[in-house]
C-alpha cells in the first residue's frame, strides 16, 4: 500500500513543479529557448471539398497541454454535429512530440424533410409563432429543436402545465433527410393556492397577491413566480432574503415568500446654512447667514395593506414656504390599478400663492413598467404686493387657472430601493391643457391688448436614471432630468423650479425659474457599509426661462462631495457643494452645506 502513496506524491509533485516552471517561464523573456516549455499544436486535416466548411469555424490552434488542445477539438466536433453535419467523426487520432494532428471527416449535411407537429395544441403552435415552413427543406440543427422544446415547455409552464414534457418521437432517416414527430404530453393541470409568507413582514397575503397576481384558485403561470422577487424588492417596507419557491401538492402551487421587516417609514428634518444674499444687498440685515429648514414624513404600508402617506413641508426662503400631501392607494379595489392624490401649496414671496390638486391613476403593466392617467386643477394667485400696483407694462407674474389631463409611464428594474446598486429607471409625463389668464382689475386692459388670455399649455417631463456597479463596493450613478412648458405666454408662476439638494447641488433651493431644462448628474459612490457611502458629484444643467416675449438662458453647474452614514437613529446625510452660474461665481465662500437625519422606524 504504502508504494502506491509513495508513487502518487512522486506524480503530484512532477506536475505541479511542470506548471510552476511553466508559469516561470512564460513571464520571464530572457530565459533560454532550451529550457522553455513548448506550446501544443493542433493540426485539423480535412478532405479539399470540405474545407470550405471548415473555415466557417473559429478554434483556438494553440494550447500549453495536449488535453486542453483534445477539449478544442471535441467542441468543434460538437458544433458541426449541431449545424446538421450529424455524420461529422474523427477518422484518426495522432500525437506527435508537440503536435496532435486529427483527420476529420465532415460529411453530408443533413436536412429537415418535415417536422409534424404531432399533438401540439394550435394555441401553442400560434403563441411560439411556429411555421412549418422552418423545418421543411431546411439545415437540420438540434439547436433549433431544442429553443423549439424550451418555447412550448414555457408556454406550458405559463399556462397551468408545469410539468409538462415534449420530445422529437418516430425519427426516420432517409439518406439525408430527416422526418419526425413532435409528441407533446401536458402533465396534470395546476392552480395557485395561498401565499406562504416566511418571515417577521407584518403585510396581508391578500394585498400581496393581489399586488404579485399570485391569487387562490387562478391557473398556475411560473412567469409571475419569476417576476415576484422584482417586484417585492420595489416595496420599501420589505426585505427579501432570497428568491421565491413553489412546493407543490394536490395540483396546487404554494408560493413561498422569504421576505422580512424593513424599516422604510421616515421622518427627516434638513438645516441649511447659506449665504443670506439680502445682505448683499440690504447692509442692515442682520445677519450674514440664512438657515432654510425642511421636514419630511413618509409612512408607508399603512394598516398593513401597502397604502403610502407622505408629507413635505420646506422653508426655501424667509418668506417663503412649500406644502406637499401625497396619499397611495395601491392595487384599487383588487384591480391592476393604483390610485394616488397630491396637493402642493407654494407661497413664493409675497409675489404669488400656487395651489394645485392631482388625481392620478395607475396601471400596472406586465414589463415592470406603469401607465397612468392623471387629472391636475391648478390655480395660481396674486400675492399682497401685487394689488395695488400701477405698471406701466405687463408683469412678469398673474393670476391663472390651469385644468390639464396627464399621460406618463414608468419603468423601474432598480435592485433596491433605497440604497440601488445595480438597475435603470425611466420616467415620463405628458400634460396637455387649457389655460385661462385672469385680468388683474388694478392693471390697465391695455396690458393685456397682446395676450391670449384662454389657450393651449403642453407640459413635458422625463428623468433617466442609471445604476451601474463598479467593482465590490463602488457604484456609478447617472441622471438626465429634463422637462419643458411650451404657452404662447409664460409667465414666472407658470414655469419649473429648480436648483438645490434635489436637483442641482451647489446653489439655492428651487432658486431658477425656468421654462426648458435638462440636467445631467454624474456620480460616484464608495459602499463602505451595506447602506453607508461616500460620494462625489458633478451637476451639469442647461436652463431656458421664456417669460412673456423675454428669453434667457444660463449653464450652471455644481459640483462636490458628500456622506450617507447609517446609524441606529438614522441616516446622517451631509453634502458639501460649489455652484456656479451667471449670477454666482465658483467660490468657497458661495458654498452649500446641507447636513441632516433620516430616521426610519
Amino acid at each position: 500500500m504504502w508504494h502506491k502513496v509513495l508513487w502518487f506524491f512522486c506524480n503530484y509533485l512532477i506536475i505541479n513543479t511542470l506548471c510552476i516552471f511553466n508559469v516561470f517561464a512564460q513571464t520571464n523573456p530572457e530565459l533560454p529557448d532550451s529550457l522553455r516549455l513548448r506550446q501544443w499544436i493542433l493540426q485539423i486535416k480535412v478532405a479539399e471539398p470540405e474545407s470550405k466548411i471548415l473555415n466557417r469555424y473559429r478554434y483556438e490552434k494553440q494550447a500549453d497541454d495536449s488535453l486542453t488542445l483534445w477539449a478544442v477539438a471535441q467542441k468543434l466536433l460538437q458544433s458541426l454535429q449541431k449545424d446538421s453535419y450529424l455524420g461529422a467523426t474523427f477518422q484518426s487520432l495522432d500525437y506527435q512530440s508537440d503536435t496532435l494532428k486529427i483527420d476529420l471527416k465532415i460529411g453530408e449535411s443533413y436536412r429537415w424533410r418535415k417536422l409534424k407537429i404531432g399533438n401540439v395544441s394550435e394555441a401553442i403552435l400560434d403563441d411560439i409563432n411556429f411555421k412549418t415552413k422552418y423545418f421543411e427543406n431546411q439545415p437540420f440543427s438540434w439547436q433549433e429543436i431544442e429553443s423549439l422544446q424550451q418555447k412550448i415547455l414555457r408556454y406550458s409552464e405559463n399556462h397551468g402545465h408545469p410539468f409538462a414534457t415534449v420530445q422529437l418521437d418516430s425519427l426516420e432517416i432517409q439518406n439525408t433527410d430527416i422526418q419526425g414527430v413532435m409528441n407533446y404530453n401536458a402533465g396534470v393541470p395546476i392552480k395557485f393556492d395561498t401565499l406562504v409568507i416566511v418571515g417577521n413582514a407584518k403585510i396581508k397575503p391578500s394585498f400581496l397577491a393581489r399586488y404579485l397576481k399570485i391569487q387562490k384558485n387562478q391557473t398556475f403561470d411560473q412567469s409571475r413566480v419569476n417576476d415576484a422577487e422584482r417586484l417585492l424588492k420595489q416595496l420599501p417596507y420589505l426585505r427579501v432574503q432570497r428568491p421565491p419557491s413553489v412546493n407543490f401538492a394536490s395540483q396546487r402551487a404554494f408560493v413561498n415568500l422569504f421576505i422580512e421587516k424593513n424599516r422604510a417609514n421616515q421622518a427627516d428634518g434638513i438645516l441649511g446654512i447659506q449665504p443670506n444674499e439680502a445682505r448683499r444687498t440690504t447692509p442692515e440685515q442682520p445677519s450674514q447667514l440664512l438657515l432654510t429648514g425642511e421636514l419630511n414624513l413618509a409612512l408607508k404600508n399603512m394598516f398593513n395593506a401597502g397604502k403610502n402617506f407622505r408629507v413635505k413641508w420646506q422653508r426655501l426662503q424667509i418668506n417663503s414656504q412649500l406644502l406637499e400631501l401625497e396619499f397611495e392607494n395601491p392595487v384599487l379595489f383588487k384591480s391592476n390599478f393604483d390610485f394616488k392624490v397630491n396637493f402642493n401649496l407654494l407661497r413664493q414671496d409675497s409675489n404669488f400663492v400656487n395651489n394645485e390638486f392631482q388625481f392620478t391613476l395607475f396601471y400596472n403593466l406586465p414589463n415592470s413598467g406603469k401607465l397612468n392617467f392623471s387629472l391636475n386643477n391648478r390655480k395660481s394667485n396674486l400675492g399682497d404686493a401685487n394689488l395695488f400696483v400701477v405698471a406701466q407694462e405687463l408683469p412678469q407674474i398673474a393670476e391663472v387657472a390651469y385644468f390639464s389631463y396627464g399621460l406618463g409611464y414608468d419603468w423601474n428594474d432598480l435592485d433596491n430601493f433605497f440604497n440601488p446598486r445595480r438597475g435603470n429607471r425611466v420616467n415620463f409625463s405628458f400634460r396637455y391643457g387649457n389655460k385661462n389668464i385672469l385680468r388683474n382689475p388694478f392693471l390697465n386692459d391695455t396690458l393685456y391688448r397682446d395676450i391670449t388670455l384662454r389657450s393651449n399649455q403642453i407640459l413635458l417631463k422625463s428623468e433617466l436614471t442609471k445604476y451601474l456597479p463598479l467593482g465590490k463596493r463602488g457604484v456609478f450613478f447617472a441622471r438626465l432630468n429634463a422637462g419643458g412648458v411650451f404657452n404662447e405666454s409664460l409667465f414666472l408662476n407658470d414655469l419649473y423650479r429648480v436648483g438645490g439638494l434635489a436637483t442641482l447641488r451647489g446653489h439655492n433651493e428651487n432658486v431658477f425659474f425656468t421654462s426648458l431644462y435638462a440636467i445631467a448628474t454624474a456620480e460616484y459612490r464608495f459602499f463602505f457599509e451595506p447602506e453607508s457611502y461616500f460620494f462625489f458629484f458633478y451637476d451639469q444643467s442647461y436652463l431656458q426661462t421664456k417669460i412673456l416675449k423675454n428669453i434667457s438662458s444660463d449653464t450652471p453647474l455644481g459640483l462636490g462631495l458628500g456622506l450617507s452614514f447609517a446609524t441606529r437613529g438614522g441616516i446622517f446625510n451631509f453634502v458639501y457643494a460649489l455652484g456656479k452660474s451667471k449670477t454666482q461665481e465658483l467660490a468657497f465662500n458661495r458654498s452649500k452645506i446641507h447636513f441632516g437625519v433620516v430616521s426610519r422606524f
